[in-house]
């Protein structure tokens, strides 16, 4: 063996026995456990006072200071409970303070925390969520204030930023009396994403509860009831969503809240973040829509035509794109997305096989036909559960 091959085998030998070292070590004495807070007694009947040791000792710090949200929940007496309880997926995780109204934190899989109220006053709750989040060191400011619901919900977002990173923090609670199923709070709190409201400093924007589609797509309208919550959503939501997929940025995290918000309008049921299928119907719209604006600015392709091809296509053609959609639809499966190779059979039905062609394009077309496929299979399995928005579309 060479000199040099020798010295690394006895630098891995060395590595390996001192990790293992380590190992036994740490097995003879574990680490101690954080040091709890005081029993927060008072919570237990405050929702209020519940709320912000979750927001403010929590989710804010977890998230703002990229400290463990675990050993958080557990320095502030707060219990794992399984994330359905709060409305969360499989793949995230769950607390709960032991208040008379349930109150949760919810480490999401995205790496974002949300504080989760189901009951409580709102008025308050919103105004405790306020002066906690303007408290921290990152000079949060407001934002943007949107009303979703109709008028009947209210949502803020506030924008800070610390060391060149960028965050958004967001409230949500309902106006007057709540719509069923509505919590009383949501605030989530995440790192912001570029191209995104918080991605750079602005004046505050108040914004109209109309939803409008976005300027300059002309596009194919939405149906079904990824439709219907597109059109119930805000124009400043949708953009922002639409921001979130031109960046490669995390649309859920964009349209979490305000989906939850409207989606029981278009379903008759509760949101539930654990619904695959609503997530596909809703988030789909967006890569979608994308898309189709590229193709049509830059190759004057209209939308039907695209559908038109995914329509024409054979089974075999389209069964990459369906299996992907499956495997996000699949419970506590992992997703698997299509190959790249899957789009030429529609490259080759556009007539998009010429030399010359902007690289970018089988990547967009890619993107268009996997989103088809995963609003297909959730709009049909929407369906077949008894979702029908109002007026059929």
């Amino acid at each position: 063996m060479r000199p040099l091959a020798r010295l690394a085998a006895l630098a891995m030998c060395a590595a390996f026995a001192s990790a293992s070292f380590a190992s036994a070590a740490s097995a003879q004495n574990p680490p101690a456990p954080p040091v709890r807070a005081k029993p927060p007694w008072g919570a237990l009947t405050d929702s209020v006072g519940a709320a912000e040791i979750v927001l403010g000792q929590v989710c804010l710090p977890g998230i703002l200071e990229q400290r463990p949200i675990t050993d958080l929940a557990y320095i502030q007496w707060l219990v794992s409970v399984p994330p359905k309880a709060a409305g969360a997926a499989a793949s995230d995780k769950a607390w709960r303070l032991a208040s008379v109204s349930p109150v949760y934190a919810i480490a999401w899989s995205d790496g974002s925390c949300s504080t989760f109220v189901d009951r409580g006053p709102a008025d308050r709750l919103r105004v405790m969520a306020d002066r906690v989040i303007r408290a921290r060191p990152e000079q949060f400011t407001l934002a943007s204030t949107t009303a979703l619901d109709g008028g009947a919900v209210e949502r803020s977002v506030y924008c800070g930023g610390a060391g060149g990173a960028r965050y958004a923090a967001t409230i949500t609670t309902p106006v007057g009396r709540a719509p069923a199923g509505t919590r009383a709070l949501a605030s989530t709190v995440y790192q912001a994403s570029a191209g995104g409201l918080c991605a750079t400093e602005r004046a505050p924007l108040r914004v109209s509860a109309a939803p409008a589609p976005t300027p300059g797509l002309q596009l194919v309208p939405p149906t079904g009831v990824g439709g219907c919550i597109f059109r119930k959503l805000p124009e400043s939501v949708n953009r922002d969503a639409l921001m979130a997929v031109m960046s490669h940025s995390d649309v859920v995290r964009v349209l979490r809240e305000p989906v939850a918000a409207v989606a029981p309008q278009c379903t008759g049921r509760p949101y539930s973040a654990s619904d695959a299928a609503l997530v596909g119907a809703a988030i789909s719209l967006y890569p979608r829509m994308v898309a189709a604006s590229f193709l049509g600015t830059q190759l004057k392709i209209p939308q039907r035509q695209l559908d038109s091809a995914w329509t024409a296509a054979t089974p075999d053609e389209r069964a990459p794109y369906l299996a992907s959609a499956r495997s996000f639809l699949s419970p506590g499966g992992k997703f698997v997305p299509a190959a790249p190779g899957a789009v030429a059979p529609f490259q080759h039905r556009l007539d998009l096989t010429r030399d010359g062609l902007d690289p970018r394009v089988p990547q967009v077309l890619h993107m268009y036909y996997s989103a088809s496929a995963l609003s297909e299979l959730s709009e049909a399995e929407l369906a077949a559960r008894g979702a029908a928005p109002p007026g059929g579309r």
